[in-house]
């Protein structure tokens, strides 16, 4: 065999070696959040479109049981709120956030929650406590979830939320979603 056979043949096994790495790494990382992070819902307030059709659900997950299909989407989420039943409140604040996407309001709050919306780079670990002035007082914050297509019921968002898993405590904490529970049909938008 040439050598640039057996150079592609150690490339291979390299990338199938990272593949189960990450993998692992994966699973480890949402058993610990399984265990010590807490419950939270996650408001949508943009996610990318593709996640609103089927397409790619046959991909989801490899072999291994890995998910590997999704896209992000920006969330609030109120710490500590509980995450039994979705809050008619964080829908309502959600689709305000939402009307702000390409506006120049003249209030400080709405334009510092603008600028939020406006930005769409994914940055799962950073989150942004929204004003008191525009939550009404309310602890609410925005941040980014990888939404996972495996995860949603027939692999398209249908729903104004997402479940997910968060450290409170760690604002470089990246958020997981966390799988819809059945009664979560009867939410769907």
């Amino acid at each position: 065999m040439p050598i640039w056979g057996w150079v592609c043949a150690g490339l291979v096994v390299v990338a199938a070696g990272l593949v189960v790495l990450g993998t692992i790494d994966e699973r480890k990382l949402r058993r610990h959040y399984a265990e010590h992070a807490e419950r939270a819902i996650g408001w949508i307030v943009q996610a990318n479109t593709a996640l609103y059709t089927s397409g790619a659900e046959g991909k989801d997950r490899d072999r291994t049981g890995v998910s590997w299909g999704g896209s992000p989407a920006q969330i609030l989420v109120a710490f500590g709120a509980g995450a039994d039943e979705p809050d008619p409140y964080m829908a309502e604040l959600a689709e305000r956030v939402a009307a702000l996407k390409g506006e120049r309001p003249d209030d400080p709050d709405e334009v510092a929650v603008a600028r939020l919306v406006d930005d769409e780079a994914y940055r799962p670990r950073e989150r942004f406590r929204l004003p008191d002035g525009f939550t009404g007082g309310r602890e609410v914050y925005s941040m980014h979830v990888w939404v996972d297509r495996a995860l949603l019921f027939g692999g398209v968002l249908r729903h104004p939320f997402v479940r997910c898993l968060v450290f409170p405590d760690d604002p470089n904490a990246r958020a997981l979603m966390d799988a819809y529970r059945p009664a979560d049909k009867d939410h769907e938008a």
